[in-house]
């Protein structure tokens, strides 16, 4: 038994070892996708295939995106960034919107306090708004309002989500807006966002009331 499980371990490793060699090797495309489906390594071969493929535009591209996340999510069911890279990719492939926002909460329920998923599953949501059931809105106000109160999104994000912010209807920014700050999200972070929440001055000889 003993002498059966060191020769498992060996062939692991083996396979381990010559899928590194492959990647050091530069060899990419077809000779990476010929890993998926070995034993120890087809995680990583998914991963590495989905990164050269990254780059690469067009519907066949997108369509193999898809298939190839759906292979790793059978692999790796409880990681949040596949599942969130599943639904973008359904948005892009036309795929119903039902299956959209299955992969989208899969990526909630797999990774709900993961700041840097959080902090890309909300602009995703940002993104889709409109189209976007209450609930799920509900759930991108915590996934922003969480990163933002730990101060950890960088000037990228904070230029990012401005941009996003920027293409809304005012009477979207003012929903965010009111929903942030019920998640205790102050005024000051609010218009580093883009989203000012002061109230607009009276016109000259106007008078507001007190």
């Amino acid at each position: 038994m003993v002498i059966a499980l060191c020769a498992f371990a060996v062939a692991r490793g083996w396979s381990l070892l010559d899928f590194a060699r492959a990647r050091a090797a530069g060899e990419a495309g077809v000779a990476t996708r010929a890993w998926i489906g070995v034993p120890a390594v087809t995680t990583a071969a998914l991963d590495a295939t989905l990164r050269d493929l990254a780059d690469q535009g067009g519907e066949v591209a997108a369509e193999r995106r898809t298939a190839l996340l759906t292979q790793l999510l059978a692999a790796r069911p409880m990681s949040s960034i596949a599942w969130l890279s599943l639904a973008g990719m359904r948005v892009a492939t036309g795929q119903p919107y039902k299956d959209v926002l299955a992969a989208l909460k899969m990526s909630s329920v797999t990774g709900p306090n993961e700041a840097e998923v959080m902090w890309e599953r909300g602009i995703f949501c940002l993104l889709q708004w409109e189209a976007l059931p209450p609930d799920f809105q509900q759930r991108a106000i915590v996934d922003l309002a969480g990163p933002l109160l730990t101060g950890i999104v960088n000037d990228a994000g904070l230029q990012l989500i401005r941009g996003v912010l920027s293409a809304k209807t005012p009477q979207a920014q003012t929903q965010i807006a009111a929903m942030l700050q019920t998640q205790g999200v102050a005024a000051g972070d609010l218009k580093r966002i883009g989203l000012d929440t002061a109230p607009s001055p009276a016109p000259a000889g106007q008078t507001t009331n007190p």
